[in-house]
């Protein structure tokens, strides 16, 4: 599995000071999952303090 962050996400995190790897964490330890119909692509979806 390969996590690709979108430059809109690289840019949010910098901009916010949110730690780089959060969305990673948040991917591999989600308790919800969703695949997009039409991409294909997966979000995962948890509750995180920043």
């Amino acid at each position: 599995m390969q996590i690709k962050y979108s430059k809109h996400i690289e840019t949010r995190l910098a901009l916010r000071k949110i730690e780089y790897n959060l969305p990673k964490r948040i991917y591999e330890n989600a308790g919800e999952r969703f695949t997009d119909t039409e991409t294909g692509h997966t979000t995962a979806v948890m509750r995180a303090v920043i």
